[in-house]
Formats: structure tokens, C-alpha cells, sequence
């Protein structure tokens, strides 16, 4: 927004401009522009924090002064977009030749508190660019070759209608892709090794398809639909609970597919060489009324999350060491029932404590050892308690180097179970399962459990859980109290199936698939009640055990696999939430470590300050990825979270700050 004001304001005696230095216009949005004259003012007079914890704008009740003035922006006003609604009459005029409707409109109903889906700039091809974008991200223009863009918001989870307009023609097509894999996405449809992926019409009347995603299986699904051009509007209405997508031409139905699975699906279009699209998720109005029901694409109408506010389930916290007696640790929000400690500069191994197994020194593990709970090297601080808002670390026999040593930095990741347990006795579920009894604290909604169980040394053992829905992330320890006292951590992770495992506790690559027996999580998968085991003694000797068992939650939990590119210019990974704590693994290669990142050390965008787990100092070179209002972007060619392999095999864990959006909760904001 830029334009002129000739009343004076303030001391200057000229034309007041927004947006130009003299020389050069600016290029950004604006929602409102206060100017209070005479006033000593603070940010909490213009905005505050909501329920959710995210900083909002509120109404301004002070005082403008004579000179000062209030711009909302609002095209209908009396004197335009310039209007000033202080009062005072200190009106602009525009000065930039401002589109107020139709394609290439410079008014959006885009707010901070309603966010709009748009093209995404981060989205990476695997052998093409994403093309240009312009118009706010809206407007998208094809390379030399073909290009595709997918959007910023998912439409997993409601009914949702948008408009699009081809402005240039040739070999244009729109419609939806299935999640964000840059080696598949060339164009909507399939890709060049003839992968196919989305579902897109043509200008050219096809309709292509995606093989492999629900009843639909043909790659071109129709080739005599009506064409279009650019004098037409295409509007997209999808409902992915009930597996339909619905394209129509200038408001009247062209085609129909039903059948389509319940995967993360994002709207797209793509274009072939310098051809242009312009799309509308809502921001401004329609060409053509939605079908009943369906509902533009903005963050107030995405789905409720369960968990408004992921802080209150899990959060980070940072200190300096004391040494001595030990120090409370506060501002962890909530009673934490695992809370996971790194010192940052010196090189010494995590520890890990958990509400039941208990407190003190006895009850230590290390997930960079291991070492079981009787270690020797048990003596260099532990948590001695669990605290309303947070915890204590105490001195240990010899020392408290792991947890507090003076002048120190610690970092510790707080999880919340069920601040409390129960016990799950062997048959109790359905007269067989679990085979081995559990003692579970469990948090449902966050999906997470701690569980404890005497392993019998049988394959195919089964474990209750507790969380109601399977988990896709399970980390356990061999406890020691048993023939075996030492053995690495054992990891299960969906994208990996049950077939295969990793050991937290080494940079190896992932192992198996073995013969039932020989296999930690005995070949298959957990269910919504309980996971299996082999006759390891990672999982199943004849000795005690933790398991820390996680399910995903939309909006705050997310543990998948991303495709590397081995390029700076790295895999964007699609979330719903701006995360709070992320982990890698190059689960393909080996020598590759388990490394975490978290947004309280790295509080912008800019996240590179790594702790891997080992007994190492905390890296704060190099930039390793941004993290973003919905997801992350990997900026290295590091092994860690790129590489040049050719199978995708870098799996992640992420917990959430706060959800991207959803009915009652207020959007993720820039960082």
C-alpha cells in the first residue's frame, strides 16, 4: 500500500507516504496503519495474546492527536482505501493505481487473524522450479518446461471450494496432488517416469488421473470434456472425508471423480512453458457461488485441532547450570512426565527421566548410552523431581555436570503423559492380549504414553499401550534388573514399517527385515491397543523396559518421511503446525546421527543450532532448514537432512508450537 496525504502530520511540511522512500515502491500487505501524533505508545496498545497463546490485534482506544491517523484499507469507505477512520479526516489519496477487483486485485480479505491459502513459493520439482510467482503468491507462470505449484493449506480434513484462470494458454491444467514429494510432482497427473499423483483437467478437455489413490486407477481418466481457455473460470470443489472432487466451468459441473482416498491432498496447477494461471481460494470474491456446503480455503475454516495450544503438551525450557544442591527449573507450563536434558556447550550425554520409573539416580537412562538404570555413570546429576511448572535437577554423588554444573547451559524437552498411572494386566483387553501386563501413563489427546513391562523373552509378546489409536513412533530401553543389562534403544517408526528399526543410541542405518522371532517389533504393526515384540533383548529379554509411545495428533504431532533432493534449496515438509522440537534420521545411511532442532533456541526462522545424540557441544555454524507457520524447509545438503540417495529415507518427529489454524483457533504467525 503506498499513497499521499498533504495535511501535515507531525513536523513535516510535505506529502506523507506509505510505502515510498523516494526512490523505490514498496512490495508487501498491509492489514492497518495506525499513526498516533503526540503519543508515547507500546505494542500491547494495538495488540495483545489470545487463549492460544499467538499475539493478535485488538481495537486501539487511544488517542490519535489532531495529525494523526487510522487506514483499515476498506475500498467501500467514502474516500476509498484510503480513508481515514481516526476522525481527524487526514484522507490519502492512492497514488499507485490500485486493482480493487478481478484477477491481479490489490484488496484481500487476508487478515493476521484469518490467513488465506496461496501458491507455495518453497514447494521444490525435482528436476523443474516451481516457476514464478507474483500477485501476492497467486498469480503462477510456468518455466521453459513444465511447472507445478501446489498450495499452502491442506485439504485433508472439510469441504472446500477455489477459482482459477488460465491468463496465458497452452497445456494448462488444475486440480489437486497428493502430499508433497518433489520427485513426483512435474506436472498434475503424473509425472515423467510416469508416476501419477493428482488428479488435473486439462485445457485441453482431458481429465488425468491418479493410479493407486482410492477406486480411481486410470491415468487419464477423460479426454472429450469440454476446453477452456482464458477467458473461463474454473472452479475445484473437494471433499476428501468423502473422497469427491467436483471441477466446474464457468459455474456449471464439468466432472466428477469420487473414490479418492484419505491422504494429505493440496490443491495445484501447472503449466507448461511461460503459461500463467491466477488462482482465488476465497480472498477475494468469487466469480461463481460454491456449492452448498464448501468453503473457501483460509485457516478460520480448516478443522478443528484437538490440541489448540501444544505447549500445554509438550515444551521446551533453558538454563544455566548453578552447580551446588541443584536448582528448581520453572516455565515448563505443566507437570512434565518425561523430560529429556542436554547440556549445550561442553559435550556431555543426554539424560532422560520419566514420572514412573521415578526420581534420583537410580532412575537415569541415557539415549546417547546404553547404559541401563544401574550404570556406574549414573552419578553426575539427576531430575529428583517433578514439579506443578516444571522440575528440580539435583546433585548427583559425583557431581552434576549432566543436569546443572555451574554457569552451564541446559536445554530439556518436557513431554505430558497422564501425570498419573494405571496398569493394563495381561489378557485384560480381549481375553489374549496384552501378553505381558504394562503399567501406562497416558495422555490420549496428545497422544502419547509412558509404559513399563517385565519382558519374557517370547516373540510375538504384545504390550498395552494405552493411547486408543496405534502409535506411530515407539522408543524403548531395555532397564537392566535382568541377564542382559545393556543394549541399545530400540526404535519403531511407521514410515519404516515394523520390519525395520533403529537404535537411538547409534548413527547406524536402519536394520532388518528379519524372521519374526529376531525382530524388535516382530514384523508387524501396533495396534490401536497394543505393539509387539520379538525375543530381543532391545525390546524383549528377560528384563524390565520403558517404551515412550507417540500418536500422531493432527495439528500437533507429525511423524513421517521426507524425500531428500541433495540441494540447499531443500524438501519443503507439509505439518499443519509450526513446530516447537524437530528430530532426524537418515534412516538409509549409515554414520548418520539422530539430531535435533527446537524452536526455543532457534526462535526465528533461521534454525541451525543442532544438538545431536551424542556426547557432543550444541552446532551453531550453519543453517539447517527454516521453520515455518506450517511445516519446515530443509536449506542443507547436510546427510543428516538431504542427501543424494535415491530412496527416500529420512524420517522426522515434530511436535507443535501451535496449529497452523482451525475453527476457534488463531492462526500461526510469522517468526
Amino acid at each position: 500500500m503506498w499513497g499521499t496525504q498533504s495535511t501535515n502530520i507531525g513536523t513535516s511540511s510535505g506529502d506523507q507516504r506509505i510505502g515510498y522512500d523516494g526512490a523505490y515502491y514498496g512490495r508487501f500487505n498491509l492489514a492497518e496503519y495506525h499513526a498516533a501524533f503526540g503519543e508515547s505508545l507500546d505494542a500491547t496498545d494495538f495488540g495483545e495474546y489470545d487463549d492460544n497463546g499467538v499475539w493478535v490485534p485488538k481495537e486501539f482506544t487511544g488517542n490519535y492527536g489532531s495529525q494523526g491517523f487510522y487506514l483499515k484499507f476498506d475500498p467501500s469507505a467514502a474516500n476509498g482505501l484510503g480513508h481515514d477512520h481516526s476522525g481527524n479526516g487526514n484522507h490519502f489519496t492512492d497514488a499507485g493505481g490500485f486493482t480493487t477487483s478481478g484477477t491481479g486485485t490489490d484488496v484481500m480479505s487476508d487478515t493476521p487473524t484469518t490467513n488465506w491459502c496461496t501458491l507455495n513459493p518453497l514447494f521444490v520439482n525435482n528436476t523443474e522450479g516451481p516457476g514464478t510467482l507474483s500477485e501476492g503468491n497467486l498469480r503462477h507462470t510456468s518455466d521453459d518446461n513444465y511447472a507445478m505449484c501446489p498450495g499452502t493449506m491442506s485439504l485433508r480434513n472439510g469441504k472446500y471450494y477455489w477459482e482459477a484462470q488460465p491468463i496465458t494458454s497452452y497445456v494448462n491444467i488444475v486440480g489437486i496432488i497428493r502430499g508433497m514429494k518433489p520427485a513426483e510432482n512435474t506436472y498434475i497427473g503424473s509425472d515423467t517416469n510416469g508416476n501419477v499423483f493428482g488428479f488435473g483437467y486439462q485445457d485441453n478437455g482431458w481429465i488425468r488421473g491418479a493410479a493407486g489413490t482410492g477406486t480411481t486407477t486410470a491415468a487419464t481418466l477423460s479426454t472429450s470434456q469440454n476446453t477452456y481457455t482464458t477467458t473461463d473460470i474454473i472452479g475445484i470443489a473437494v471433499d476428501i472425508p468423502n473422497g469427491t472432487l467436483d471441477w466446474y466451468k464457468n459455474g456449471t459441473l464439468e466432472y466428477s471423480v469420487t473414490g479418492i482416498n484419505d491422504e494429505e491432498w493440496f490443491p495445484a496447477v501447472s503449466s507448461y512453458g511461460f503459461n500463467t494461471w491466477e488462482v482465488n481460494f476465497g480472498q477475494r470474491a468469487f466469480a461463481y457461488t460454491p456449492p452448498a456446503g464448501f468453503k473457501p480455503l483460509n485457516t478460520s475454516n480448516l478443522s478443528a485441532p484437538p490440541v489448540k495450544d501444544g505447549s500445554k503438551n509438550f515444551n521446551t525450557v533453558l538454563w544455566t547450570g548453578t552447580g551446588g544442591s541443584g536448582q528448581s527449573i520453572t516455565g515448563v507450563g505443566f507437570q512434565p512426565d518425561l523430560v529429556w536434558i542436554k547440556d549445550r556447550n561442553v559435550g556431555y550425554d543426554h539424560v532422560l527421566q520419566d514420572a514412573v520409573r521415578g526420581t534420583g539416580e537410580e532412575k537415569k537412562l541415557y539415549s546417547s548410552r546404553i547404559d541401563n538404570e544401574a550404570s556406574t555413570y549414573k552419578v553426575y546429576g539427576n531430575v529428583s523431581s517433578f514439579d506443578t511448572d516444571g522440575f528440580t535437577v539435583a546433585n548427583g554423588s559425583s557431581g552434576d555436570q549432566h543436569v546443572n554444573q555451574n554457569t552451564y547451559p541446559y536445554v530439556a524437552w518436557n513431554w505430558l503423559a497422564g501425570n498419573g498411572t494405571s496398569s493394563i494386566a495381561a489378557g485384560s483387553i480381549d481375553g489374549t492380549n496384552p501378553t505381558i501386563a504394562s503399567t501406562v501413563s497416558a495422555n490420549p489427546t496428545a497422544g502419547f504414553s509412558i509404559v513399563t513391562y517385565a519382558g519374557n523373552g517370547t516373540g510375538g509378546a504384545t504390550i498395552g499401550h494405552g493411547l486408543g489409536v496405534p502409535p506411530q513412533l515407539i522408543i524403548a530401553k531395555n532397564r537392566g534388573g535382568g541377564p542382559y543389562p545393556t543394549s541399545s534403544w530400540g526404535v519403531y517408526h511407521e514410515a519404516l514399517g515394523a520390519s525395520k528399526w533403529l537404535t537411538l543410541d547409534s548413527t547406524a542405518a536402519a536394520s532388518g527385515p528379519y524372521s519374526n522371532p529376531g525382530n524388535l517389533w516382530y514384523n508387524t504393526a501396533p495396534t490401536s491397543t497394543v505393539f509387539y515384540v520379538g525375543n530381543l533383548n532391545e525390546t524383549n529379554g528377560s528384563n524390565n523396559y520403558v517404551a515412550y509411545c507417540f500418536a500422531e495428533v493432527e495439528g500437533y504431532s507429525k511423524f513421517g518421511l521426507l524425500t531428500p533432493n541433495y540441494n540447499a534449496n531443500g524438501t519443503f515438509v507439509y505439518l499443519g503446525f509450526t513446530p516447537a522440537f524437530l528430530m532426524f534420521k537418515n534412516a538409509e545411511r549409515a554414520g548418520t546421527d539422530w539430531v535435533m532442532i527446537d524452536a526455543t533456541r532457534d526462535p526465528y526462522n533461521y534454525a541451525g543450532r543442532t544438538i545431536k545424540n551424542r556426547a557432543l557441544t550444541e552446532d551453531t555454524y550453519t543453517e539447517k532448514l527454516d521453520i515455518l507457520s506450517n511445516g519446515f524447509k530443509i536449506r542443507t545438503t547436510d546427510l543428516n537432512y538431504n542427501g543424494p540417495d535415491t530412496s527416500p529415507g529420512i524420517i522426522y518427529v515434530a511436535f507443535a508450537s501451535n496449529p497452523f489454524g482451525g475453527s476457534g483457533v488463531s492462526p500461526a504467525t510469522a517468526r
